[in-house]
């Protein structure tokens, strides 16, 4: 694997020379309109998936992912700890974000922290 350090240019046209011999897969920018129908499915879908969840972790991840989704069109994946992460450095300094669900972000990531249940702040997130 070769490394170009400092150029994002030159970043994409290595992913585009090596994306399919690692991956297996053809890389490609999306554009404006293919960008903003494969967000728009994605929201749907994990809006699906929030109405259906019951389970208070869940019902966490999936309101961090749809509303930094929401406020800086950004898709996220990965572990618990990567939402967490986000929750209290991205999304409650977003000044999109209103205080009082900032506020519930806060008080939700703590009792994570400190207890592992949240299944009462869970249930306002949703």
């Amino acid at each position: 694997v070769t490394y170009r350090p400092g150029n994002f240019y030159q970043f994409l046209t290595h992913l585009e020379e090596s994306c399919l011999s690692v991956c297996g897969l053809p890389f490609k920018m999306l554009d404006k309109k293919s960008e903003k129908q494969f967000l728009f499915a994605r929201k749907k879908q994990l809006q699906t998936y929030l109405q259906e969840s019951k389970n208070a972790e869940d019902i966490y991840e999936l309101s961090v992912v749809l509303l930094l989704q929401q406020v800086k069109n950004l898709v996220l994946y990965g572990d618990d700890t990567i939402y967490k992460e986000v929750c209290e450095n991205v999304l409650i300094q977003d000044k999109k974000i209103p205080p009082a669900v900032a506020e519930l972000f806060i008080k939700t990531s703590q009792l994570m922290k400190d207890e592992g249940s949240i299944d009462d702040q869970a249930t306002q997130l949703k």
